[in-house]
C-alpha cells in the first residue's frame, strides 16, 4: 500500500514536471543562480546536515541571521509568522499556540529543536515550549512543513521548528542593550563573543518583566542564557557544546467572557491566584569528524532537566452531571464526587456548586521530568554526483513524576476566583519512565544531472512504565508503541533558479503521557499517523527581482488527538488540504518586500472515539457526536503577512508589517466563530556609531483582537490580545556589526 501512494505521488509530480517551462517561463526565470539569495539559502533540518534548500523537497524555509539581528524579535511569532502557513499566537509572557497546517491548539502535532535535538522528549510534549528558549542566543530559525518524522520522529505531523544557536566570532564582538514599553514590559539583554585559537566561546540572554499595565493579574519575568563553546579539533574534526538555561514566571489571568471582550475591558480577568513557574535546562555536545574519505560522522549527547509549577486557569466547576452507563449521575461538586475514588473534601457542602457564589475546587499541576539521549549518525557520499545515504541511531530515555493537589477557592458574586486555600491534599501522584529508541535512514539519488530521488525510513519504539504513587487515579500499567515512518520525494532542478518537488511522507507522535494516564482511568487514547501528499517549488523571477516559493498539500491524521467542549480528549480522523504561496521581491535597491499567503480547509473524516481525560466516558454525547464532516474548530481558512523594509542611507531602517487572520469556528457544531482580526506594526532602527536605537509600535491602530478564542462549558472564552503597545530600545555594539 505504501509503495501505491510513493508511485501516486511520483505521477502527481511528474504531471506537474513535464511543463514547468510554461509555467514559469512567463515570469522570466533567471539563469544566474546568484540574483536571488532565496534559492541559495542552506538548511540543517532537512537532513540534520547543512543542504542548499534547492534540495530539500519540502516546503522549507529560513529566517536568517539578519533578520533577527534587524528585528530583535521578543517573541517568536513576530519573525516566524511571515512563513506562509504559519500562525504562532502570543498568550503573554512568550507562551503561545500555534497552527501549521493545523488548528491552533494545544496537540503536539509539531517539533521544536535546538540545533537539530529535540527540545523535549517524545511523549512530554507542551505547545508553550518554544518559551523554554532563549531567542537572544538564536542566530537562525528553519521552518519545514509536513512531516519530518522519516528523520526526527514524533510530533513532526504539522512540521518543525528548528532553532539554531548563534556560532561564536572570530573576533571579540557583543552588544549591550535594554528595551522599554509603555505596556510595562523591561528587558535587558548581552551578548558576547571571541575565538581564542582552536577554542570560541559565545554568551547569549536576556532577562524581562512585565507589570502589566493592560490586563489583570498577568504580570511575569523571565531569565535566560545560552553559553556556546565550538572546538576546532582538527581540520577534520569539531565539538560543539551548548548549554541553555531558561527560568519563567508568568501570572495566568485567563480569558474574558464575551461581554468582556466585546467592550474592551482586558483587566476584567475572573483570575487572581493562578500562574505558571518553569525551570528548563538543556545541555548539548556533538562530535563532528571526517572518518572516511565522503563520509561524516556525528555523535551527539544531551541532557535535559524541566520543572513546571502551575495553578492553572482552568477549573472543574461548571460541570453537573456525568454520564455512568445508561444513567446520568449528578455532580453537585466535582471534588466531592470525583469519578477517581477520591473523599470528599472536609468543609466542602456538596451543594457547593449549586449557587454562583460559593466555594469551589481546583487542582494544582505540578509536573517534572529529566532525560538523557544520543545519537549517532553517519553520511556517505556515494560517487561525485551528489548522491549520498543518511543513517542515524538515536536512544532517549527518562522519567516524569507528577502531583495533583486539591484546594479551594471562593467564587464570588462577581465573577472572581479569590481565596485559595493552602494545599488541601494530594489528588493524584504517578511516575512514569519513558524510553524512546529509532533507527533512520535516508538515500538521496541523482538519478540525472537534474533530477534527484530521496527515500527514507524511520523506526521508533516508545515505551511508558506508569506508577500510581497516590491512592487515586489509574492503576500501575505499562504501554509500548512503534511506528514506521517513511518519506519519499522528487526534486527536479531543470535550470539554474528553478527548483520544482514532490513528496509522500508519514508521520507518527505517541499518546501524551499527560493525556494517557492524567485522568481516573487509563485513557484509551492511540497514537497518531499522518500521511502528507504534496508538490511545491521554488523560483527565481527577475521580473520582480525576487523569488516565488509555493506548496499544495494534502495531509491527513488517523487518530488524532483533539479536546472536547467539555475537556475531554478523544481519537478522530481529519484531512488539512491547502495551498501556501510566498512572494519576495527587491522593490528598488533600499526596499524589501515579502508576502506569504495560506488557504486551507480542515475537517474531520470520522467520529470521535477512545475518550480519556477528566470528562471521558461520555462517547455519544452532544459535543462530540457527528463531528464527520465538520470544519475543525480554531483552524482559520486564510492566513496572510506582507512585509516590508527599507533602508534610508546606511543608518536607518524601516519595516512594515500587515497580518491578517481569518474567521474560524469556535465550538465543535460549527456554529459559533471568532471574526478573524488585521493588525499592523512598525518598527525604526537608527544606528548612530556605535550605538542603535530602535522605536516599535505593535497593533498601530489599537485593534481590539483575540490571540485566541475558545467555547468550552456552555461559554465563550477569548485571550485577548495586546492593545496598541510602544516600545523604545537602545543597544551599544562593541566589535563591528
Amino acid at each position: 500500500m505504501q509503495v501505491q501512494k510513493i508511485c501516486f505521488a511520483a505521477a502527481i509530480a511528474a504531471s506537474l514536471l513535464s511543463s514547468p517551462i510554461a509555467v514559469f517561463a512567463q515570469a522570466g526565470i533567471s539563469s544566474d543562480p546568484h540574483q536571488d539569495q532565496r534559492l541559495d539559502q542552506v538548511l540543517v533540518s532537512g537532513s540534520k546536515e547543512a543542504t542548499q534548500i534547492e534540495f530539500v523537497p519540502a516546503a522549507a524555509h529560513r529566517v536568517d541571521a539578519e533578520t533577527m539581528e534587524r528585528d530583535r524579535p521578543n517573541f517568536v511569532g513576530e519573525v516566524a509568522n511571515r512563513v506562509p502557513g504559519v500562525y504562532i499566537n502570543n498568550l503573554g509572557a512568550e507562551q503561545h499556540m500555534a497552527s501549521i497546517r493545523q488548528p491552533i491548539s494545544t496537540q503536539g502535532v509539531y517539533l521544536y529543536l535546538e540545533d537539530g535535538v529535540p527540545i523535549r522528549p517524545a511523549g512530554l510534549f507542551n505547545h508553550n515550549q518554544v518559551y523554554e528558549v532563549n531567542l537572544a542566543g538564536i542566530g537562525d530559525i528553519e521552518v519545514i512543513k509536513g512531516p519530518m518524522s522519516s528523520i526526527f520522529g514524533s510530533y513532526a505531523t504539522g512540521g518543525l521548528m528548528n532553532f539554531l544557536t548563534k556560532a561564536p566570532s572570530q573576533d571579540l564582538s557583543g552588544s549591550i542593550g535594554l528595551l522599554y514599553g509603555d505596556n510595562g514590559y523591561r528587558r535587558a539583554e548581552v551578548d558576547v563573543s571571541d575565538t581564542f585559537g582552536a577554542h570560541g566561546l559565545r554568551l547569549s540572554g536576556y532577562l524581562f518583566d512585565k507589570n502589566d499595565r493592560n490586563f489583570g493579574h498577568n504580570n511575569s519575568d523571565k531569565q535566560a542564557f545560552t553559553l556556546r563553546h565550538d572546538w576546532a579539533i582538527s581540520n577534520k574534526a569539531k565539538l560543539k557544546t551548548t548549554l541553555t538555561q531558561t527560568q519563567l514566571f508568568a501570572e495566568q489571568g485567563g480569558t474574558l467572557s464575551e461581554a468582556d471582550f466585546k467592550a474592551g475591558r482586558l483587566d476584567k480577568t475572573p483570575q487572581t491566584f493562578t500562574f505558571r513557574d518553569v525551570d528548563a535546562l538543556r545541555l548539548t555536545s556533538s562530535l563532528e569528524a571526517e572518518l572516511n574519505p565522503g563520509g561524516l560522522t556525528s555523535l551527539t549527547v544531551f541532557a535535559r532537566e524541566n520543572t513546571t509549577n502551575q495553578v492553572p486557569t482552568f477549573f472543574q466547576v461548571t460541570a453537573t452531571a456525568r454520564q455512568q452507563g445508561n444513567s446520568t449521575v449528578p455532580l453537585s461538586n466535582v471534588c466531592t464526587n470525583d469519578p477517581s475514588g477520591a473523599p470528599a473534601l472536609s468543609g466542602v457542602p456538596t451543594n457547593a456548586l449549586a449557587n454562583e457564589a460559593g466555594l469551589r475546587c481546583g487542582r494544582t499541576t505540578d509536573v517534572s521530568f529529566e532525560s538523557r539521549g544520543i545519537e549517532l549518525r553517519h553520511r556517505q557520499n556515494l560517487g561525485s554526483g551528489g548522491s549520498r545515504v543518511i543513517g542515524g541511531l538515536v536512544y532517549d530515555q527518562g522519567t516524569v513524576d507528577s502531583l495533583e493537589e486539591r484546594y479551594t477557592f471562593q467564587y464570588d458574586p462577581n465573577g472572581l476566583y479569590t481565596n485559595k486555600s493552602a494545599n488541601i491534599d494530594a489528588y493524584r501522584s504517578y511516575a512514569v519512565d519513558f524510553e524512546n529508541q529509532a533507527a533512520y535512514l535516508q538515500a538521496e539519488i541523482a538519478l540525472t544531472d537534474t533530477l534527484m530521488a530521496i527515500a527514507g525510513n524511520r523506526y521508533d519504539r516508545v515505551q511508558y512504565n506508569y506508577t500510581r504513587l497516590g491512592q487515586f487515579g489509574a492503576p500501575s500499567a505499562k504501554d509500548g508503541f512503534q511506528a514506521n515512518s517513511p518519506k519519499a520525494g522528487l526534486i527536479w532542478n531543470p535550470e539554474a533558479g528553478l527548483t520544482l518537488y514532490s513528496n509522500v511522507g508519514f508521520g507518527y507522535s505517541p499518546p501524551e503521557i499527560s493525556g494517557k494516564y492524567g485522568g481516573a482511568n487509563i485513557g484509551l487514547l492511540d497514537d497518531t499517523r499522518s500521511r502528507n501528499i504534496e508538490v511545491g517549488g521554488r523560483a527565481e523571477v527577475p521580473g520582480i527581482r525576487g523569488a516565488i516559493d509555493f506548496a499544495l498539500y494534502s495531509l491527513r491524521l488517523s487518530d488524532a488527538v483533539y479536546s472536547s467542549e467539555s475537556s475531554a480528549s478523544y481519537n478522530a480522523d481529519s484531512r488539512h488540504r491547502g495551498l501556501e504561496l510566498g512572494i519576495s521581491s527587491k522593490l528598488s535597491a533600499a526596499t524589501l518586500a515579502r508576502a506569504s499567503f495560506s488557504r486551507s480547509r480542515q475537517t474531520f473524516e470520522s467520529e470521535a472515539s477512545n475518550f480519556a481525560g477528566p470528562a471521558a466516558g461520555s462517547p455519544g454525547s452532544a459535543v462530540v457526536a457527528g463531528l464527520s464532516g465538520r470544519s475543525l474548530r480554531y483552524a482559520p481558512d486564510t492566513i496572510l503577512n506582507l512585509n516590508v523594509a527599507h533602508r534610508f542611507g546606511t543608518q536607518t531602517t524601516l519595516v512594515g508589517e500587515m497580518q491578517y487572520l481569518s474567521s474560524y469556528f469556535i465550538d465543535e457544531t460549527n456554529t459559533r466563530t471568532y471574526g478573524g482580526h488585521t493588525l499592523f506594526h512598525t518598527r525604526l532602527v537608527q544606528a548612530h556609531g556605535p550605538w542603535e536605537f530602535s522605536l516599535a509600535v505593535r497593533n498601530i491602530f489599537d485593534r481590539n483582537h483575540a490571540e485566541f478564542a475558545s467555547f468550552g462549558f456552555g461559554r465563550s472564552s477569548f485571550n485577548a490580545g495586546e492593545p496598541r503597545t510602544v516600545l523604545i530600545g537602545a543597544r551599544y555594539i562593541f566589535g563591528g556589526r
